[in-house]
């Protein structure tokens, strides 16, 4: 009898442990196969998290803005109580001009405050081409610290707060750059950078 107990307890255990390399299996697949960890919001660290458009308060929605660390060379997000659309593009045009507004609080500007939007598109597959006025890079400070922190500050709001987003295309004047600043290669769309973040 002593010994049928300790197998069946040996066998509830090897479940377990199967049930969990199983979840930790379909996890790393769905990351592979292009789903993002903002769609897996739990995953997230809890400054990240957003409040979804049913649970905000008067069709408002939180976003998280990405600016400059004013201490070192990351990203940090500050919050903003945004009005919600249920266009995609919309609300892609609202955080990118929110980013161009500037920090509220302690944190720095990652674009030249002359910076004008001209328009933001979502392609079927996931991408945002964000195109913005000459001044994002005629009249950006340099240096590649600065370039970082201007490129995924854009990438960063975009894919963060919006499910629809999966890479963003940087545009100037409606065309695609070699580079903002002379650092970073701008050709091809840009993925978002968990690592950037404070």
């Amino acid at each position: 009898m002593a010994r049928k107990k300790r197998a069946g307890i040996f066998g509830f255990k090897t479940f377990v442990v199967l049930l969990v390399l199983l979840a930790a299996g379909v996890l790393f697949l769905y990351v592979r196969s292009g789903g993002t960890l903002k769609e897996l919001g739990r995953f997230l660290p809890s400054e990240l998290q957003l409040d979804t458009p049913a649970s905000a308060p008067q069709g408002s929605w939180e976003a998280s803005i990405f600016f400059g660390d004013p201490d070192t060379d990351f990203l940090i997000a500050e919050k903003r109580t945004l009005a919600w659309d249920k266009d995609p593009e919309k609300r892609a045009r609202l955080l990118m001009t929110e980013l161009l507004r500037g920090p509220a609080g302690a944190a720095v500007r990652t674009t030249p405050d002359s910076t004008v939007l001209r328009s933001v598109s979502i392609t079927s597959d996931g991408l945002a081409n964000a195109d913005f006025s000459a001044q994002l890079a005629s009249e950006h400070p340099g240096g590649s610290s600065s370039e970082l922190l201007s490129v995924y500050s854009i990438v960063n709001t975009l894919v963060f707060n919006i499910e629809d987003i999966k890479r963003v295309q940087i545009l100037i004047e409606g065309q695609a750059i070699d580079t903002i600043a002379g650092h970073m290669d701008c050709r091809q769309p840009f993925a978002p950078d968990l690592k950037i973040i404070k």
